[in-house]
């Protein structure tokens, strides 16, 4: 069980806790601050075996990672859907008291999730937070919103990309045009996958060597986005692109045209990295482009496979002429998946193909991994945040129509 005797006291100027529960990671923090003070795998790890008196009953992000030999890991949420409520539970659990030694019952909360969130989970993380947590104020927010807020926008296209998916949305006046968000199955974690397979391409063998963590880490350092993916893809010296990555054991892995080749599955996810990697020319290519061959199926997640550039023209082709304007003006990408260098641009070059030349186009990194929370945090300092959450006792009385009469879903 977690020792929850580290609990300190209440800072007055940390009135509210700002949690970002994503697939793959949770951030967690006060409002006001301009960073997250917990960051931590979302996993839960339970004992293989039962009769082990000296292990805990479970084990949260890195711990859970470090002994991961002797436990069972879960992952309780799943393209931002909770698939567990127990271990849900036990991560807020371990937010408030390890993470950040408070007591719930002391601080309000505000709780980001994906955009389109089943009902059925916003309902249920409601009665979590105030019958089991007893916090004292809730508000539900998108990590979209926040992405947009920070940047002091009142209406723009987020680009959220995710560990597990790509979420396009579009905000007009603070509020998200729900029928209008497209989620995509672009996502960090096919890319690191993509990255492991293409080290074997390169002649690297990296069974046991390289952990998925640590392949992410080279991704996330090494690669960046073309500006003109074909014309780097026919120079024939790579040693032109070669930039080197020491692995914990001090070995040395070098990247090459992979450096380029795995962000490209961003806007060409038809095209497996061997076959993106052996080809110097368009035409060399064994398939047919986009949308020609589009898939317009969604997968069991609710996750359409397109194109980066395509998705956002399908998404800001759907309002008025004045609003598309405004939206491609105003491109927020947000999301560890949207830091690499070279990809603001890209997008850019590829809308200015698909829209009309004259269309203003502006799309901006906000180059920081946390800015969905930072948004968050600098919401929940807000005056009118009092406003735009709901305290204990209207709940108790009202039960969840309360949120639904503020607005808050």
């Amino acid at each position: 069980m977690i020792d929850e005797k580290n609990i300190i006291e209440a800072d007055e100027n940390a009135g509210n806790i700002v949690i970002d529960m994503g697939s793959l990671f949770t951030k967690c923090g006060f409002s006001g601050d301009d960073a997250p003070r917990g960051v931590f795998p979302t996993i839960i790890g339970k004992a293989r075996f039962q009769g082990f008196t000296h292990m805990k009953q479970f084990y949260v992000g890195e711990e859970a990672m470090a002994k991961r030999g002797m436990l069972r890991l879960r992952y309780p949420i799943n393209c931002g859907v909770v698939t567990n409520w127990d271990n849900y539970e036990s991560l807020l659990r371990h937010c408030f008291y390890s993470e950040l030694g408070v007591d719930p019952k002391e601080y309000g909360s505000l709780l980001m999730e994906r955009p389109l969130a089943p009902k059925k989970d916003q309902e249920k993380k409601i009665e979590i937070m105030f019958e089991t947590f007893e916090i004292q104020r809730l508000s539900l927010t998108t990590q979209a919103l926040m992405s947009l807020i920070i940047q002091e926008k009142e209406s723009g296209l987020v680009v959220d990309m995710g560990g597990k998916f790509t979420s396009i949305v579009p905000i007009l006046d603070h509020k998200i045009q729900n029928k209008s968000v497209l989620n995509l199955q672009i996502n960090g974690s096919d890319l690191t996958e993509q990255l492991y397979r293409s080290l074997s391409l390169e002649g690297y063998s990296v069974t046991g060597t390289c952990e998925r963590g640590i392949i992410n880490d080279m991704k996330h350092k090494l690669c960046y986005v073309s500006s003109n993916y074909w014309e780097e893809a026919k120079i024939e010296n790579e040693e032109l692109f070669a930039k080197s990555y020491e692995l914990p054991d001090s070995m040395i892995i070098t990247l090459k045209k992979s450096r380029f080749a795995v962000p490209e599955l961003i806007f060409q996810p038809y095209i497996g990295i061997q076959q993106l990697m052996g080809a110097k020319e368009k035409s060399q290519l064994n398939t047919l482009n986009y949308p020609e061959n589009a898939i317009t199926e969604h997968d069991e997640n609710g996750l359409f496979k397109k194109p980066l550039h395509y998705a956002v023209h399908e998404t800001v082709t759907k309002f008025e002429q004045s609003q598309q304007s405004t939206l491609l003006k105003n491109i927020v990408l947000s999301g560890g998946s949207s830091m690499f260098p070279g990809l603001d641009q890209r997008l850019g070059l590829e809308l200015t193909k698909l829209f009309d030349q004259q269309t203003k186009i502006s799309s901006k990194n906000n180059n920081n991994i946390y800015n969905a929370w930072v948004g968050g945090s600098y919401f929940v300092s807000l005056p009118d945040f009092n406003e735009k959450s709901v305290l204990k006792d209207e709940y108790t009385e009202f039960g969840l129509s309360i949120f639904e009469k503020k607005g808050i879903n």
